[in-house]
C-alpha cells in the first residue's frame, strides 16, 4: 500500500514542483544579492558638474557626479548648483522678523483686558483691543513691543509695559521630501542643522542616497520672496555623519530633498514582480 502511494501520479509532480521552486528561489536570491553588491560598489558621490560637446549627436550633455544627463530644454530657467554645504548664515540673518500669518502673543502688564493673541494678516497688521490695527511686518519682537508701547502711551496708559513673543511662525519651517521617514514641514526651534532636521523627519531611509542630499536655499535666508534666486547645494550627508564634513545650519524656507539611491531605483520595478510571483510561494516549508 505504501509503495502504491509513493508511486501515485499526484504525489510525484507536487514534490518535483516544490523542489523546483526552492531551487529557483535560492538562485534568484543569489542573483539579487550579486546585483545589490554591484550597485553598492557603483554608488556615486557628489562631484564636479560641467557641460561639454558630444561628437555623436552634437548637443550639449552634462556630467554630474560621474553620470551623463541630458541638458535642459532651450529657454528653461537654470538653478545654480553648488557641491558642498552652504555657508552658515550671518548672525543678522538669524534675527527673527515678524511676517504674514505669524501668531503673536501680546501681554500688557497689569492690564489683562488689553492682552491677546494676534494673527498677522497678509498686509502685516495685527488688531489689538482698544488701539486697533498695528503694523508689525518686518519688525523684530522687540521692535513690535516698542510700536505697541507708542500706541498705548500716546492715548491710554501712562507707562505701559508690553511683551511680544512669537507663538507660532509661518516662516520658521523647513520642507523635507524624498526618501526620509516622514515627509512634510519641520519646524525650526532654536539653532537647527541639517542633521537635526533630517532626524526630526525620521532620518534617511535605507533606500535614500545619503551621498547626495540636496538643500535648496533662497538668497534671503529665512524669508522667501517671489523674485529671489534659489541655489541647490548637493551635500554628502554620509560625510557629515562620519564627522568629515561641516553640518550646516538650516534657515526658514529651506527645502531639503533626499533622492533615491541606485539600489532603490533598481529594486523599485523588481519589487512589484517579486510581490506578484514570490508571495504565493512564501508558505513553502
Amino acid at each position: 500500500m505504501n509503495q502504491l502511494l509513493s508511486a501515485s501520479p499526484l504525489r510525484m509532480p507536487t514534490t518535483r514542483i516544490i523542489t523546483f521552486l526552492r531551487t529557483w528561489r535560492s538562485l534568484g536570491l543569489l542573483m539579487l544579492g550579486g546585483w545589490l553588491v554591484l550597485l553598492l560598489g557603483c554608488e556615486t558621490h557628489p562631484g564636479s558638474a560641467h557641460w561639454g560637446e558630444t561628437s555623436t549627436v552634437g548637443a550639449a550633455t552634462a556630467t554630474v557626479a560621474g553620470q551623463a544627463v541630458q541638458p535642459p530644454p532651450p529657454g528653461a530657467q537654470m538653478m545654480p548648483a553648488v557641491v558642498g554645504p552652504p555657508p552658515d548664515p550671518n548672525p543678522a540673518d538669524l534675527i527673527y522678523r515678524i511676517g504674514p500669518y505669524d501668531t503673536l502673543r501680546v501681554d500688557v502688564f497689569g492690564v489683562p483686558e488689553l492682552s491677546a493673541d494676534a494673527d498677522v494678516n497678509l498686509q502685516g497688521l495685527i488688531v489689538l483691543p482698544l488701539i486697533g490695527p498695528v503694523s508689525v511686518s518686518g519688525l523684530t519682537p522687540n521692535e513690535a513691543e516698542a510700536a505697541i508701547v507708542r500706541q498705548l502711551a500716546g492715548r491710554y496708559l501712562r507707562d505701559p509695559r508690553v511683551t511680544v513673543y512669537v507663538k507660532s511662525s509661518a516662516s520658521l519651517n523647513v520642507t523635507v521630501s524624498g526618501w526620509v521617514g516622514k515627509q512634510g514641514v519641520q519646524p525650526i526651534q532654536g539653532r537647527k542643522t541639517l542633521s537635526d532636521i533630517l532626524a526630526q523627519a525620521g532620518g534617511v531611509s535605507p533606500m535614500g542616497k545619503k551621498g547626495q542630499v540636496v538643500l535648496y536655499r533662497g538668497n534671503e535666508p529665512g524669508r522667501a520672496s517671489g523674485d529671489e534666486r534659489v541655489t541647490a547645494y548637493v551635500i554628502d550627508y554620509q560625510a557629515i555623519l562620519d564627522g568629515k564634513l561641516h553640518d550646516p545650519l538650516v534657515v526658514g524656507a529651506d527645502r531639503i530633498y533626499v533622492p533615491a539611491s541606485g539600489v532603490a531605483l533598481f529594486f523599485s520595478p523588481i519589487a512589484n514582480v517579486l510581490q506578484t510571483w514570490v508571495r504565493p510561494f512564501i508558505p513553502l516549508p
